[in-house]
């Protein structure tokens, strides 16, 4: 194949994208939602006005300093984005795989490298109450602070960055081809975008300048000043409240990782403005009893708000669980009972197509709100002031933007 500048490579992309095809970014697709037939195959990509290739196996520069650290003596470096809080010597990585000390100086490693995009609906995160049926271009990096054993993107996430496949894409790229395949937003997702946060920062200030929305899919793992710092930029956030004690952390999502922790980063997301949607995996034997769900939902409520959405999804066997059964429908939907009892007035049952749980309900009339399929989206029966079409009750979200209001 010639060699392509960048702006040749960003066309090429948004012209399979605009033929509803797909282009392979790391062994992911970038495609329009539904399109089931492949084009376009591995492309050429240059960057930094040097032509080049798909980035794999190579060593990556150290051209981007991270932002939250500091020496603590000799050529050792304190990390300070996530709860680990990792003492580096020289050469040596976060346990995220993502920061690197670097003759003395903190780098991110993963910065403008993309290792899965997609085009989606907001709904995939999920976002539900915020922008209904928006499409979104979703992207991630290699590397995580966390290490869940349940984890669908654990190719990625645990993986460094010089063992995935990678695109550079700056954030004025992103932005570019959202643009250019009409999605509205840009949602920061797949692995952990608070890893990944001086790209995550970036790529959210940019979005907004250029009149795009900002979505992130978090497990809320990072220091509270990172949060507080990204949380203004971030419109909507799909936050994985993944358990609700100590011990099934440290078992299940990381060696060492506090419930506080994560609990501090959900309040400043709350505190910073940023509309929120907790959502909790059911997995079955280890959170689906109902003294583990009961507590979670109480504190949703409590501390987020009654008309917080809280959404239960059903678990696969993956990673390391495959030995373990799928989320049984009764599990789900004695989860979502405890969450209305709890005092939630929007509870949702999710990866259970077809269930009526996965629809939005009125808090006051009772009224179907919005009709989903999946992650499709049938029918908003919600103005954009936030009014149910039947009552003129209230429904609490932003719906001053859908793509479908009946």
């Amino acid at each position: 194949m010639a060699s392509q500048n960048r702006r040749e490579f960003l066309a090429q992309l948004s012209t399979i994208l605009g033929a509803g095809g797909v282009a392979y970014l790391g062994g992911a697709a970038l495609l329009k939602s539904g399109t089931a037939h492949a084009a376009g195959g591995n492309l050429d990509v240059c960057f930094d006005g040097k032509c080049g290739h798909k980035i794999y196996g190579e060593t990556l520069p150290h051209d981007k300093i991270a932002k939250y650290w500091e020496p603590i003596g000799g050529d050792k470096i304190h990390c300070a984005l996530c709860p680990y809080h990792c003492i580096l010597a020289d050469g040596e990585r976060c346990r995220c795989q993502a920061k690197e000390n670097h003759g003395g100086q903190l780098y991110d490693m993963v910065y403008g490298y993309v290792a899965t995009m997609h085009l989606d609906y907001a709904e995939k995160l999920p976002i539900y109450h915020c922008y209904p049926g928006m499409l979104t271009l979703a992207l991630g990096t290699a590397g995580c602070g966390l290490h869940c054993k349940y984890c669908q993107n654990w190719q990625l996430s645990q993986a460094p960055p010089e063992k995935t496949e990678n695109y550079r894409l700056m954030p004025d790229d992103v932005v570019a081809l959202a643009k250019e395949n009409n999605a509205q937003a840009i949602a920061l997702a797949y692995t952990e975008p608070l890893t990944f946060f001086e790209y995550s920062y970036d790529l959210a200030k940019a979005a907004r300048k250029a009149g795009l929305k900002v979505f992130m899919g978090t497990g809320g793992f990072a220091c509270e000043e990172p949060v507080r710092d990204i949380a203004p930029y971030v419109d909507a956030v799909a936050f994985g409240l993944k358990g609700f004690c100590d011990e099934f952390y440290d078992e299940i999502v990381g060696p060492g990782v506090k419930l506080n922790d994560i609990l501090k980063s959900l309040e400043a997301f709350k505190a910073g403005g940023t509309h929120i949607e907790v959502v909790n995996l059911i997995i079955p034997t280890k959170n689906d009893a109902a003294d583990q769900v009961r507590p979670l939902a109480e504190y949703v409520c409590n501390t987020l708000g009654t008309g917080t959405p809280l959404h239960f999804l059903k678990f696969f066997p993956h990673y390391q669980l495959k030995q373990l059964p799928p989320t049984g429908q009764r599990s789900l939907e004695q989860a979502a009972r405890i969450g209305r009892e709890a005092g939630l007035s929007h509870v949702y049952i999710g990866n259970l197509p077809g269930h009526s749980a996965n629809n939005t309900w009125c808090p006051h009339c009772g009224a179907l709100a919005i009709q989903r399929i999946g992650f499709r989206v049938l029918a908003v029966n919600i103005d954009k002031e936030g009014h149910c079409t039947s009552c003129q009750g209230m429904v609490p979200g932003d719906f001053s933007v859908s793509a479908t209001t009946n």
